[in-house]
Parts: structure tokens; C-alpha cells; sequence
């Protein structure tokens, strides 16, 4: 398994690791346009969502992780976004 962590500074901080399995998965085509929650995306510990279909290709489906968004930008701007779609 591989394994890629990085730090990404700016406008909005995050931090970010991801696991790519050594062999790929029996069921890997057969699942390739099916809604996949792999990626985890957290802000300063708390869980806000696993939907990351316009950010990750689907021929990526494999690749697990997690996102953590460390600056205080982020909170307000998802605060915003949520009550728009409300």
C-alpha cells in the first residue's frame, strides 16, 4: 500500500493523507459509476462530508483517505454554502 500525506498552505490550509492499494480491487470496473465515499473531509475534527464525486475522477475510486481543513476560512464559507442549498 502507498501512501501520500501533504500539508497544502494559502488561502485555506489543510492537511491530507491517501492510501493507494498495492494491488488493485476484484470489484474495481464493476462499481466504476456508483457513488463512492472513500475520502473523508473534516474541519478542525469535525466530520463534514464524504461527497467528493466533482473532485476525485471516477477511475480514482480506489484511492481512500482523509482531508483535514485546519483554517478558520473554511468553516464560514461551508456555514454559507449549506444554508444556500437549505
Amino acid at each position: 500500500m502507498a501512501k501520500s500525506h501533504f500539508t497544502a498552505e494559502g488561502e485555506v490550509t489543510f492537511k491530507s493523507i491517501l492510501f493507494v492499494p498495492k494491488t488493485a480491487p476484484i470489484d474495481m470496473f464493476q462499481n466504476y459509476g456508483k457513488r463512492v465515499d472513500h475520502i473523508k473531509m473534516y474541519v478542525r475534527r469535525v466530520f463534514i462530508t464524504d461527497n467528493f464525486e466533482d473532485m476525485m475522477p471516477k477511475y480514482l475510486s480506489f484511492v481512500r483517505g482523509v482531508v483535514s481543513f485546519l483554517s478558520s476560512f473554511v468553516p464560514a464559507v461551508l456555514f454559507r454554502i449549506c444554508h444556500q442549498i437549505l
